[in-house]
């Protein structure tokens, strides 16, 4: 039987709350970045202490190997970016955590928590307890004799402690370990002042993945993953126009997916011709993207008795992209908008808009915003 399943969707492994006005350090380890964001809870609102998003010199897990090398470059940051103290807030890198979405009956006498670690008992390899488990209910009206759903977060128990003992070794004090989702959910309900019973999804467009995110109120009733990232647009840029990929990422840094800060699809053919060769050769690719969130949204619909969802945010490397909302816009019948973390905060005006530090900051509000 595992030790322990933690009911609890803030936070997989917990140990107080940061004493300080300062709150924790948001730390993620993205695929090429190490992303961190801390926050100041006034009584005026939240105020952006230190932010920085900064890519690997020698890759993620080459720094992930030593705990020396990590201290050495989080001291470094610490003191170059003004980030105060070692409590931090962190999460697994995604690769080595599994998302899934399980129905389930509960039988008369059993909770959930008995039937979630009995079937999952079934669908891992090994034994359960070589696992922590965590789990989110989807559905939280649930009658007598209808079918429960719930998100599943599963890491391997040794990936777990051994990422502690990383940030132990490196000097960092690690308040609570969470999942992505979770961070995402936080940073959405505390960023966005009319958020209230809406379905939102939230898009986080990395490097060789994307992460599907839907909310509906403050419940996260929906995580997936699929491949689509910037690697492959990159990659289909070469393919189809003969560039090399330190071409490829030139030209979408410089110019995006659209001509200028002011021309949308429609202006694009007159406007620009190259950024019209760039969108027809990547079309295809954003096709599959689409359908894969069709397929988001008539779950939403069979989860929240036919509500739709009425608005679409863009995080992640691809977010960056002058341009991506107004392509997503003309593909779906949904607004879609790309989301700064750090709208609304003081202090924000003296950092650019990262739609790259999301779940860093989501994770940095934790114990700021009574989430919890």
């Amino acid at each position: 039987m595992l030790a322990a399943i933690l009911n609890n969707a803030g936070g997989w492994i917990s140990a107080g709350t940061a004493a300080s006005r300062h709150g924790p350090i948001g730390l993620e380890f993205g695929l090429y970045r190490i992303r961190m964001v801390q926050l100041l809870k006034r009584p005026d609102g939240l105020y952006l202490g230190a932010c920085a998003s900064i890519p690997y010199t020698g890759g993620r897990e080459q720094l992930l190997a030593s705990p020396r090398q990590l201290a050495g470059l989080l001291r470094q940051l610490c003191k170059t970016y003004g980030f105060k103290g070692r409590d931090v807030v962190t999460c697994l890198q995604a690769n080595v955590v599994r998302m899934l979405l399980l129905r389930y009956a509960v039988p008369a006498g059993q909770s959930d928590a008995e039937v979630i670690v009995q079937r999952m008992s079934e669908r891992v390899e090994g034994e359960l307890a070589d696992y922590v488990l965590d789990y989110m209910p989807v559905r939280t009206d649930v009658r007598e004799g209808q079918e429960h759903s719930a998100l599943i977060a599963l890491a391997r128990r040794e990936d777990v402690f051994e990422y502690l003992e990383l940030l132990r070794k490196a000097g960092m004090n690690v308040l609570a370990l969470e999942i992505g989702p979770v961070a995402i959910r936080r940073l959405v309900t505390a960023a966005l002042d009319n958020y209230a019973e809406e379905n939102l999804m939230v898009i986080t467009m990395g490097q060789t993945q994307t992460y599907m995110t839907v909310l509906s109120g403050r419940r996260l009733i929906f995580d997936r993953e699929v491949d689509f990232g910037e690697r492959s647009l990159v990659e289909r840029l070469c393919q189809e126009l003969d560039m090399s990929e330190s071409t490829a990422h030139q030209l979408l840094d410089a110019r995006g997916l659209r001509a200028d800060g002011e021309a949308g699809l429609q202006d694009l053919a007159v406007s620009d011709e190259v950024t019209t060769t760039v969108f027809e050769v990547l079309k295809p690719v954003f096709m599959e993207l689409v359908g894969e969130i069709n397929k988001a949204l008539i779950y939403t619909a069979s989860e929240t008795r036919g509500k739709t969802v009425q608005q679409v945010y863009l995080t992640g490397a691809v977010a960056c992209w002058n341009g991506i909302a107004d392509i997503l816009n003309g593909l779906l019948d949904i607004p879609v908008s790309v989301l700064n973390p750090m709208a609304g905060m003081q202090g924000s005006k003296n950092h650019d808009p990262d739609p790259r530090v999301g779940v860093a900051t989501g994770l940095a509000m934790r114990g700021l915003v009574g989430d919890e």
